[in-house]
């Protein structure tokens, strides 16, 4: 639940998840902002506050689940282990020579439109708009490869004003 007042549909949806006995996580919100009087109820009834997205992969993770796709970002400390990495374990052919190592990873891991998102963000946030815009994307698409790639680790919210890359 992000953000629920008191009356909110998104309380009934949490009520019938309790009964499915389906863990149910909650953005903790202000405790003077009405918006988030419902949600910051449920902390009482046994729901469990997240800060981000992580904290749910890795509660479903450490309960024994796996979750295909997801990065072992403990492998790659740094860009230049992940090239050493890709170097040793890939040839390179000569036709490939104009994309970088971290191109290559990424569309091995990526949807093509989600690797075409990629591209538009940087350290400059970003909104679904612009990146709408730079791509040509349809909207929902947009926020389909940007849940993506924020799932995947490679970006980040920026306080609500947009998309950089981690």
């Amino acid at each position: 639940v992000v953000q629920a007042g008191l009356n909110s549909g998104s309380l009934k949806t949490y009520q019938e998840a309790k009964r499915n006995n389906r863990k149910v996580f909650f953005i903790k919100g202000d405790m003077y902002d009405s918006r988030f009087a419902g949600s910051n109820l449920l902390e009482a009834e046994g729901a469990e506050a997240i800060s981000n997205h992580t904290e749910i992969l890795d509660w479903y993770e450490n309960n024994g689940h796996v979750i295909p796709g997801r990065l072992n970002l403990d492998e790659f400390e740094t860009a230049d282990s992940v090239r050493k990495y890709e170097k040793k374990n890939t040839q390179k052919p000569a036709e490939e020579d104009f994309k970088t190592d971290d191109d290559k990873i990424l569309s091995e891991r990526l949807t093509d439109n989600a690797l075409m998102v990629y591209h538009t963000i940087s350290d400059t946030p970003v909104t679904y708009d612009d990146i709408s815009n730079q791509t040509g994307l349809p909207a929902h698409k947009v926020k389909s490869c940007v849940t993506e790639l924020e799932l995947m680790g490679y970006i980040k919210n920026v306080s609500g004003r947009g998309y950089i890359r981690k």
